[in-house]
């Protein structure tokens, strides 16, 4: 199943308004980390809302690479745990926007022609994962040790891996 024009528009401008959210608190957190994100509802997970910018900014680049696969017409395919919670999250997103703020959702995808397969959210959180193990990281409680929340960013062996000179949009 492909994903459609319309479903691919609403979780790129998901992906975009997440990763904003995160280049925006990682800019507002002190070089040693616990800065905003640590008191605010966010897309960034309690696990890690201590972290420092160094890690915020490459966890919403993690966004920024899911929406440059989109732009380029290829699936978003998570390349590590950073983007699985990044695409959940976006996809999330998405369908609370559709729901929720029908006419900004119109305005995404006006310019996209519509199907029937348009905005199944359900079958894309089982069509682009290749597994749920991230989603314990979502809702975990407590805050991750370094070298757990550093895991995040390990490449996994059996997609292809980004560009590592690719550096950040802000």
């Amino acid at each position: 199943m492909a994903i459609t024009p319309r479903t691919a528009a609403a979780l790129d401008a998901a992906l975009g308004r997440l990763a904003d959210e995160v280049y925006d608190i990682a800019e507002q957190t002190p070089p040693a980390g616990g800065g905003p994100a640590a008191d605010a509802d966010t897309a960034i997970p309690p696990s890690v809302a201590d972290r420092d910018q160094w890690f915020l900014r490459r966890y919403a680049r993690a966004f920024d690479d899911l929406a440059a696969d989109l732009a380029a017409g290829r699936r978003p395919t998570p390349a590590c745990t950073a983007e699985e919670i990044a695409l959940d999250l976006a996809i999330q997103d998405a369908e609370r926007c559709q729901q929720g703020e029908p006419e900004l959702h119109a305005d995404f995808v006006a310019a996209y022609p519509g199907s029937r397969f348009d905005y199944n959210w359900f079958t894309l959180q089982d069509l682009l994962f290749q597994d749920k193990d991230y989603e314990g990281l979502l809702w975990h409680p407590t805050p991750l040790s370094y070298d757990d929340a550093e895991a995040w960013f390990g490449e996994f062996g059996n997609v292809p891996t980004r560009d590592a000179e690719r550096g950040f949009r802000r």
